[in-house]
């Protein structure tokens, strides 16, 4: 074997090597960091981020991340429940078709259908600190044309536990 050729070799395997460590970082890199949280606009007693469109969106619309933590007490989310959150990260872009299939089922065996994206409005993702588990998160999605109105899809980890409405 010539010396280019060893060399040529060595180099591929070096760059396949470090081609295997990118990929392998960005896969598993969190999707949300402390700095991705922002004191809620509106309210201020809770911190918000955005969840990325190219990862998940509900009925094709925008969805955010709420924690149950007061911007009030503390300056940063926690690192415990930014690792929460990324943890729903992970399960966002499965769950989410079964979310809107459960919610469409069940707002049109009410009174309240549901047929397109321009009957919802704020979808997002409730962490709420108080929950008897880590795991335990809620995808919110407030109706249109009723204010107060929202549904609530819980999961426990991947895996869904009940929908249900409140006002």
């Amino acid at each position: 074997m010539s010396v280019t050729y060893k060399y040529r070799f060595a180099l591929a395997g070096c760059a396949a090597a470090l081609f295997g460590i990118f990929i392998l970082k960005t896969t598993t890199a969190p999707m949300l960091n402390a700095n991705s949280f922002k004191p809620d606009p509106e309210e201020g007693l809770c911190f918000v981020a955005r969840v990325p469109e190219s990862h998940a969106t509900f009925m094709g619309l925008p969805m955010t991340v709420v924690t149950g933590y007061s911007s009030i007490v503390y300056k940063r989310l926690p690192p415990k429940e930014v690792a929460r959150a990324n943890v729903v990260m992970k399960y966002l872009p499965e769950l989410i078709r079964e979310a809107e299939k459960r919610l469409l089922e069940y707002a049109n065996e009410s009174t309240l259908m549901i047929t397109t994206s321009d009957d919802i409005q704020n979808p997002h993702i409730w962490l709420n600190a108080e929950a008897e588990s880590d795991a335990q998160w809620t995808i919110v999605v407030e109706m249109k044309d009723n204010d107060g109105y929202s549904w609530l899809i819980e999961f426990n980890g991947a895996e869904f536990r009940e929908l249900w409405s409140a006002s």
